[in-house]
Order: C-alpha cells, then structure tokens, then sequence
C-alpha cells in the first residue's frame, strides 16, 4: 500500500511540475502589446502563444480508481491567469436582425428551386426550375452544404439572398432526414410529430 501511494505522489508531483513547465515557456513566449482606446487609457491585449498549441496534456491518477480524473493543460492554466486581463474591442454598431419575407423577398432572375427529401434512399434532391416553370437541373445529396455548394458552383443563383435561403431550407431538409421528420418547403419542421 506505501509503495502504491507513493508511486501515485511521484506522479502528480511529476505532472505538477510538467504543467508548471510548460506554462511558463508559454507565457514566456506571449507577446504584449498596447492599443490605445478611445477615452485615451491603453489596454494590454495577449496574444495566444503558439506554445500553447502544442502543449503536452498531463494526466492526473486518481487515488479511488486507475483512471484518468481530469486533463489539465498549460492552456486553462494560462486562460486562469489572463482572465482578469480586459481585452480592447473596437466600438462594432449591434443591429437587431429583423426580416419581413412580403416586403423584403426579391426573386431570383435565375429560377427557383424544388426541395425534397427521400428518406430511403437517406438523400436530398433539388430541382431548378426556370419561371417557364421547365425543370433545369436535378441535385441530389446527402449534405446541405455539397448541394448548395454545387448549386452555386453550377451558377444556377445570382441572388445573395436567394442562397441564404436555399442554406437555411437545405439545413432544414437535413435536419428533418437526419431525425426522420417530415420536410415541407417553406414549413417550420414539426418535432411533436416524431
């Protein structure tokens, strides 16, 4: 039983001093430097050093079990130590995002876009359609992301606005395939219905 409390110090004392190590090399390395704000005080910004990126995770042992309890790193012990520093922020305007689709809604000279998903096959399908209301194209895919992807790859949005919500109602799509919802276009997903 000695032995075994001992081994058990030696190594926290051993991770202790690892971690004391490495904490110091990183704020060693910092970098300080002052930016003037606009009332005229200066404010001490620090950079993440790159040390702390490649800081070695120290393991602690436990007394109850031979299991890892906690990881600690150089990094929370840095973050510990510069949490009281006040960082500079530039003066950024906040605007409350707001949005009226009957007012604000611009279609896209492009053509519009069918959304559907097919839950056997666990994939997602797009159609664009020109305003003569002829198909152009058929996407199908797994993702939200590689269909808008292609769309916009494929040229077939020239609105910024119309990407947007072909993002938002991919997402959607996927969402509802991924937890076996129903999916309607242009419809809130209806989560009670699981």
């Amino acid at each position: 039983m000695a032995v075994k409390n001992r081994t058990k110090k030696t190594i926290k004392r051993t991770a202790r001093k690892t971690m004391k190590k490495t904490a110091r090399k990183a704020m060693k390395k910092k970098v300080n430097a002052k930016r003037p704000s606009k009332s005229g005080e200066d404010h001490v910004i620090l950079e993440a050093p790159e040390a702390i990126a490649s800081a070695p995770h120290v393991v602690q042992i436990t007394a109850a079990e031979h299991k890892p309890a906690k990881v600690k790193t150089a990094e929370a012990e840095l973050v510990k130590k510069t949490a009281s520093v006040k960082r500079a922020e530039p003066d950024v305007p906040r605007i409350d995002a707001t949005y009226e689709s009957k007012n604000e809604w611009r279609a896209d000279p492009r053509g519009y876009f069918l959304i559907k998903i097919f839950p056997e096959k666990k994939e997602i399908g797009v159609r664009w359609c020109g305003y003569d209301k002829k198909p152009r194209m058929d996407v199908y895919g797994k993702d939200a992301e590689a269909i808008v992807q292609t769309l916009v790859r494929e040229s077939t949005i020239s609105s910024l606005q119309h990407a947007a919500y072909l993002g938002h109602e991919l997402m959607k799509a996927e969402t509802a395939l991924k937890l076996k919802l129903e999916y309607v276009q242009d419809e809130p997903l209806e989560f009670s219905k699981k």
